[in-house]
Formats: structure tokens, sequence, C-alpha cells
């Protein structure tokens, strides 16, 4: 039986059981689950994207056969739904934000659109964002990959609730019990960030970054001015 867990965010596309799942399938439900031993079966698990924030859930495949004893696998599903005019801060023009800093002994590289993380001397490469402002249920997506099949490539976030004198991290990913696969695309999802927190540090070891989403400027932060719309305009600053 394929069972995905009965949550807020993710169902499956079929009845709920007397268990509060909603169940997919089973061996003995009819035809087209009789699924035999080296064959495949495909279902469809939907992210409810009615509201915004971090979702999650878990699909549980479970099986019975002759001979042998009763086995579950779980497989974890998670996902994002971000708020309307959230910012985007992407590399389309092949270099750094405005307002961000990069490292000057470990610099990220920026080309094809998109900002690389490297090596040097076992440490990543560092980008700092300018000051920002979190809310609780706060939430940022990063979309990122590895840039070789090696487990041991990663992107590390960092936070820093006095304006970058000390940090914490927060989440390693990319690696592959993260359960993404070179060359494949896939999202880092910073959820619970503290509210003190104001900057935030992404190291990058081997790593691409395409975009991030969902970070929040502080106006108040000397760095932003005050410039009319013909000077933003003109310089691209950040209004």
């Amino acid at each position: 039986t394929s069972y995905t867990a009965c949550t807020e965010g993710y169902y499956a596309t079929d009845s709920q059981d007397e268990m509060g799942h909603y169940e997919v399938g089973s061996w003995n439900n009819g035809p087209g689950w009789n699924v035999e031993a080296g064959k495949t079966r495909d279902f469809t698990v939907v992210m409810n994207t009615e509201t915004a924030g971090a979702k999650s859930g878990n699909i549980e495949l479970a099986f019975t056969a002759v001979n042998v004893a009763y086995n579950t696998f779980t497989i974890p599903v998670t996902g994002a739904v971000i708020p309307d005019g959230a910012l985007v801060v992407d590399f389309n023009d092949n270099q750094l934000p405005d307002l961000w800093t990069n490292s000057s002994s470990y610099p990220w590289t920026f080309e094809d659109g998109v900002a690389k993380g490297q090596y040097s001397s076992s440490i990543g490469a560092y980008m700092t964002t300018p000051k920002l402002i979190f809310s609780s249920g706060d939430i940022v997506v990063i979309k990122a990959k590895r840039m070789s099949d090696i487990t041991s490539r990663y992107i590390r976030i960092t936070g820093s609730s006095d304006n970058g004198e000390t940090w914490t991290a927060y989440s390693t990913k990319l690696q592959a019990e993260q359960g993404l696969t070179y060359p494949d695309w896939g999202t880092i999802i910073l959820t619970d960030i503290p509210t003190t927190v104001n900057k935030l540090q992404i190291e990058g070891f081997y790593a691409i970054i395409d975009e991030i989403i969902g970070l929040t400027y502080d106006p108040n932060d000397p760095k932003m001015g005050v410039y009319t719309d013909a000077e933003c305009t003109a310089a691209n600053k950040v209004t």
C-alpha cells in the first residue's frame, strides 16, 4: 500500500482512509495496483499552495509479500510557497547584487547568469547580504545545485544578529542525503530564522546559485540611501 501522510502541506490525489492518511493505492485495491517485481507504478503528490510558507510531509510506502517481512519506506517531501511581491535576487547581470559584499579572500564569481562558489584552501567562497529584516514565519528559498557529482559539495548558510560580528550556522545543503543529485537544480528552504537576525552569509563549496527569493532589505540601513525614481533607474539601486 502507498500512502502520503495527512499534513497541511501535501496531499495525494485520492481518497482519505480511516487512519487520516490519503490512500494512493494498494496491491489489493483493484486493477493496475498489483505491481510486479521489477515494474513501476506512478502516483502524484500535490503541494497545497493556498497559503504561503514552508510545506512538508512524508510519503510512506509499505508492502507485504509471501515469505517477506512487512516493510515500509518513508520519502520526505518539502516545498515552499513564496508570498506575492517577494524580493528576487538573481545574478543575470553577472555581478554581485547591489549592497552585497563579496569575500576578498574567497570570492564568489559570476558568469552565465549564476553565482559560483569554488574551493580555496578547504574553504568555500563567501558573500554577505546587506542588512535584513525577518518577521516570524518568514522563509527564504535558494535555487542551487552542485558543480559536480561529489557529495561533499555544499552551500552553508549562517546568520548574524550583530551586523556580522558573530555568525551562527543554520543550514548546510546540496549533499546527497538531501536528495539532490548532480546536475539537477534543487531548493534550499530556510525556515524558523530568528527575528533578531539582520544579515545572512552564504558559503559555497563547489556550488552554484541561480536565485534567492524572500529576503527583506532593512530600509533603515544607511547603505540603502534615498533616491529619486530617475536615480534608481539610472543606477539600478534597490529602494
